[in-house]
């Protein structure tokens, strides 16, 4: 029944910030925290790349999306 209620109230980021937690303060071992918070112990050890946006692409992006609120035949997009 804990873990249903984990399911749904916690999300990604939350359910790894309480993978650390488990392991750090109450010593468990990682397949133990990983089986309540329903995380594999590959996804714990597994180093996440970054992702890489190019200047160009994030700066046309942004110009994009600023000229998105602009107005069109007089009336507002925002």
């Amino acid at each position: 029944m804990l873990q249903d209620v984990l399911k749904k109230a916690l999300r990604p980021t939350q359910c790894e910030q309480l993978f650390g937690h488990l392991i750090e303060r109450y010593r468990v071992s990682v397949n133990r925290a990983g089986q309540f918070c329903q995380q594999s112990r590959a996804g714990w050890y597994q180093n996440l790349k970054p992702k890489v946006l190019y200047a160009p692409l994030k700066a046309r992006m942004h110009e994009i999306a600023a000229h998105s609120c602009d107005t069109v035949s007089g009336v507002s997009m925002c």
